[in-house]
């Protein structure tokens, strides 16, 4: 994998706050399908919320937000600004349903605004943010998290190391409403989880642009029918 980026510790700070799950993108209101999958009967209990990340999750960062994440973090190093258009088009394109398109949205946009304020006294770092904002349109979170990622010189191994565990506590944090489980329950699935991130990551390695997609028919299919629900916890 090529560890390009600062050689220096620095970026690792940068890195911790802008993975970090706490970070203010509206993440916490949106469930990405779990939420139906739990009303539809799929999941009905913290096993099969793991097995669902390490299964239908995992190949979706593989076959879809990893090599987009890794393209665009790859603009900020070689310049090639005019793909960013490409990259968020593709990435609105491999979210199959409007719930997963919303949340990619929503979340992406809270980060890039977010990230603009905090880089307003960076110079260099704030030319390269308002230039891939030129290219911008849906904001889709792959996209986007790997954008700053590469803006804030985060190797691109542990970016996506760190986006992919992102993903797994994102996915991990509605069963506790969800299932009625505590946060040990969340922790003990994220622990478990992240075991298999590097895996994920060196497999998404082998998939170009051209190859992204995959089908994901039970999550598909209970997230297109979130959105007409007649109750629901969550956003999406």
């Amino acid at each position: 994998m090529n560890d390009s980026g600062s050689s220096s510790p620095d970026w690792l700070a940068a890195a911790l706050q802008l993975f970090d799950s706490a970070l203010p993108t509206g993440a916490y209101a949106h469930s990405q399908g779990l939420e139906g999958l739990v009303r539809d009967g799929w999941i009905a209990g913290t096993a099969e919320v793991e097995s669902f990340i390490c299964t239908e999750v995992a190949a979706s960062l593989i076959h879809a937000d990893l090599p987009v994440f890794r393209e665009a973090h790859a603009v900020i190093g070689n310049g090639d600004w005019t793909a960013i258009a490409a990259l968020d088009e593709l990435a609105e394109a491999l979210r199959p349903t409007r719930e997963l398109r919303l949340c990619g949205s929503r979340t992406g946009r809270q980060a890039w605004r977010l990230f603009g304020e905090l880089l307003e006294d960076e110079p260099e770092r704030q030319g390269q943010y308002s230039r891939c904002a030129e290219f911008l349109s849906t904001y889709q979170a792959p996209v986007v998290f790997g954008l700053l990622g590469g803006i804030l010189q985060c190797p691109p191994d542990a970016a996506m190391l760190a986006y992919s565990r992102q993903a797994v506590v994102n996915f991990s944090q509605p069963c506790i409403k969800l299932l009625n489980s505590g946060p040990t329950e969340a922790q003990r699935i994220i622990y478990s989880c992240s075991k298999y991130i590097s895996e994920w990551v060196r497999a998404s390695l082998s998939v170009s642009l051209a190859d992204t997609g995959l089908t994901a028919p039970r999550w598909d299919i209970a997230s297109s029918r979130h959105q007409f629900a007649p109750q629901r916890l969550y956003i999406s």
